[in-house]
């Protein structure tokens, strides 16, 4: 309007949004979603909203947190590798008894059994008895306790060597005449 004259005006189209690059407003996490926008680089205005998905905890190779006995089951416990939180956990199968030399609980006797018992060296739990046959007397080589005359015949006695018991006695011939 420098003359004074009327001026036109036009109508100019739109130039549109100019998409940049995707930008990160929320980073996933092992258990939450993130986010990202794209927005115009000419206007700023958000154009797209999209979605991250959650990354997933990365599980280590377990652990032993408790150990597994004869009595209890144990546990391995796991955890995610990125965000140190327990993912779970599982049971170990108990132990199998752990036999200690077995121990001569009532020795045997010249006439009575005895019995071992085999222990479990951790709990102590009982896991076998055997019987121990009675070892019998062992006799002696005898000792001459009537002795036999021309015609009477004597008597032999034989103890036990272990208990001191008489166990049997033997006939002495007669000497005769």
């Amino acid at each position: 309007t420098v003359c004074g004259k009327e001026t036109k005006t036009e109508k100019v189209d739109k130039l549109g949004h100019t998409e940049g690059a995707a930008e990160v407003t929320k980073e996933a996490t092992c258990e939450e979603k993130g986010t990202k926008v794209v927005k115009c680089t000419v206007c700023g205005e958000t154009l797209k909203t999209e979605e991250i998905a959650a990354l997933g905890h990365k599980e280590d190779e377990g652990t032993v947190t408790t150990e597994p006995t004869c009595t209890k089951e144990g546990v391995k416990t796991f955890k995610c590798t990125v965000c140190n939180k327990v993912t779970r956990t599982e049971k170990i199968a108990m132990k199998a008894h752990t036999p200690s030399e077995d121990s001569i609980t009532v020795p045997p006797t010249c006439t009575e059994d005895g019995s071992t018992t085999g222990k479990c060296a951790v709990c102590g739990k009982e896991l076998s008895k055997e019987v121990l046959p009675a070892t019998g007397h062992k006799d002696d080589e005898g000792t001459i306790t009537t002795k036999p005359t021309c015609t009477t015949d004597g008597v032999k006695t034989f103890k036990c060597t272990v208990c001191g018991k008489e166990t049997k006695t033997e006939k002495v011939d007669k000497l005769g005449h």
